[in-house]
């Protein structure tokens, strides 16, 4: 990691003349390099369908990827595997049954080659099963969910619990969003944008997400046309870029 020249506006600031010692510029080296010990993901997943079709085939065929996780990326996702416990304690609290974790769902029902739920539920005050999944997002995603909902707000989630649903055959699921940074929401929410206190939202989101058949449906068919993709073209100019890229 190599420092970046500071502009002249920055060298202006109270920051501007502070130098990063070489213990920091270490232990951040490091933090990244955890990326290079990671097992490789099965392609296509539950969580990855709804991605570029070519971002797909660059990670399903093995190609080298210039891009790398940058370091706080890295580190929130930590946070948010140490934060589940918490999620599962207040579940159970609020009179849920945690039946599994990381539950393994069944790939050949939902044309995918690999995804883990969270977690597995049972509320014996409505009598349904529901597959648990937990996010931790940052302010303005987590904004958004509250907003618009997570079809809306995050259509690669919806469509993740959907495959989860199908696969593991259960009708029900619950999303947890936890605020990655309450305490940022809570200075944007009062001292920036200046609404009422006593509207802004709790860190912690639930939504209940029921079986959609026709979104499972279509989902399943563009991950066996992404299997597809991985494994009988061999040109990525050849492979759909599909996203919007604003």
């Amino acid at each position: 990691m190599t420092p970046k020249t500071p502009s002249s506006a920055f060298k202006s600031s109270p920051f501007g003349d502070i130098k990063v010692s070489a213990l920091t510029l270490e232990l951040n080296q490091t933090l990244e390099s955890y990326q290079d010990s990671w097992e490789p993901h099965l392609v296509p997943s539950p969580s990855s369908v709804e991605q570029c079709m070519r971002r797909s085939w660059f990670i399903g065929t093995g190609h080298t990827r210039t891009e790398r996780v940058p370091g706080s990326s890295i580190l929130a996702m930590e946070q948010g595997k140490a934060e589940e416990s918490i999620v599962e304690a207040i579940l159970e609290r609020a009179g849920f049954k945690v039946l599994q974790t990381q539950v393994e769902i069944d790939h050949t029902r939902i044309g995918c080659r690999g995804g883990t739920a969270d977690m597995m539920l049972y509320r014996e005050s409505s009598g349904k099963p529901y597959v648990g999944e937990i996010k931790r997002l940052r302010m303005f995603g987590f904004l958004d969910i509250v907003k618009l909902g997570v079809k809306k707000a995050h259509p690669e989630y919806y469509t993740q619990l959907q495959l989860y649903m199908k696969g593991l055959d259960v009708p029900n699921s619950i999303l947890v969003v936890l605020s990655a940074d309450y305490s940022a929401l809570k200075y944007y929410w009062n001292r920036i944008r200046k609404y009422p206190e006593d509207m802004i939202p709790p860190p912690v989101w639930a939504e209940e997400i029921p079986a959609s058949i026709i979104h499972q449906e279509a989902a399943v068919h563009r991950a066996v046309k992404i299997g597809q993709l991985i494994d009988k073209v061999t040109m990525a100019a050849e492979v759909p870029r599909d996203f919007d890229p604003f």
